[in-house]
């Protein structure tokens, strides 16, 4: 607490030492997903699938959203590798749950698979419009097409 009449302290946050440290602690932050990130590739290549799924999900466990995406996408494709399609149907579905551009169409594309294959046809076409609509450069036009094939079917 100040001394009588003495001007007051600003609030901690505002305090330049605070802030340095606070931002570079947030860089850690990053670096340290990415560490878990690229772990989780590895293992995955490695075949180990296990410690694979473990890294990404402390990556989604943190607060970079980007890597998160990322990492729903890659646990929900290596379930879907294993046969465990109710787990990458989750899984998708958290991927895009982060709107990230690149990840939501691709996640929204192997959803739409998995739920064509499950005879969810209606959920697949809502996947499928959201992937087209997307105007991702590779994933649209598969979706597009994709689409024109149920019409077809309907």
């Amino acid at each position: 607490m100040p001394a009588p009449g003495a001007p007051p302290r600003p609030p901690r946050a505002n305090q330049p030492g605070r802030l340095v440290r606070r931002l570079a602690r947030r860089g850690d932050d990053r670096a340290d997903a990415l560490r878990l990130f690229n772990r989780g590739v590895l293992m995955a290549e490695e075949g180990m699938i296990l410690a694979a799924v473990k890294a990404y999900s402390e990556v989604m466990d943190g607060g970079d959203a980007e890597l998160a995406a990322r990492s729903a996408f890659n646990i929900a494709t290596l379930s879907a590798q294993i046969g465990d399609f109710g787990w990458a149907v989750l899984n998708y579905s958290a991927a895009m749950s982060f709107g990230d551009p690149d990840v939501t169409p691709k996640a929204a594309f192997n959803l739409a698979r998995l739920l064509e294959r499950d005879g969810d046809l209606d959920g697949a076409q809502r996947a499928l419009e959201l992937a087209a609509g997307s105007n991702h450069q590779h994933v649209a036009p598969q979706a597009r097409d994709r689409l024109r094939a149920l019409g077809a079917r309907s």
